[in-house]
């Protein structure tokens, strides 16, 4: 499928204008450029997807957690936008909790609560997640219901 010729101009001078950064040493500018424009090719599922697998891949190589949450949070904070609830929801629903990071789960909430947007699949991910934290690090019930108050909806 090709684009318009108006369109493809435009993702050629962006890409270029990248690749320009990238040569100069703005690395990171130039990469996160590159792949939001690989990401706009991709459906919601695909781009969820992609996130998590690189999340569980830096946990498994036992990448540090917050250099894998920030890395993660660089583009899941870009979907807190009314165009972005159906990859958050779908991030929610997909999220494996025992291949991520363990503060992954109360990094996500506490994240959409505070843009008082209303995500579908927060409850039922809040109940997974409360489910799978009782008696991790010794953890009670009543420990995790004090770790999530606040973070319900």
């Amino acid at each position: 499928m090709r684009l318009p010729e108006k369109q493809e101009l435009a993702l050629r001078d962006e890409v270029e204008g990248a690749i320009r950064e990238l040569v100069d040493g703005r690395a990171a500018h130039a990469q996160r450029t590159i792949a939001e424009l690989e990401a706009s090719r991709k459906s919601d599922a695909e781009q969820v997807d992609d996130l998590l697998r690189v999340a569980y891949e830096a946990h498994a190589r036992g990448v540090r957690s917050r250099a894998v949450l920030d890395a993660l949070l660089d583009t899941f904070e870009r979907w807190l936008t009314p165009d972005g609830v159906a990859r958050v929801d779908l991030l929610f629903d997909h999220v494996d909790l025992d291949r991520a990071p363990e503060s992954l789960g109360i990094l996500l909430l506490a994240t959409t609560r505070l843009t008082r947007a209303h995500f579908a699949h927060r409850e039922p991910f809040v109940e997974r997640l409360r489910k799978w934290l009782i008696g991790r690090s010794r953890r009670t019930e009543q420990d995790v219901d004090n770790m999530l108050r606040g973070l319900r909806e």
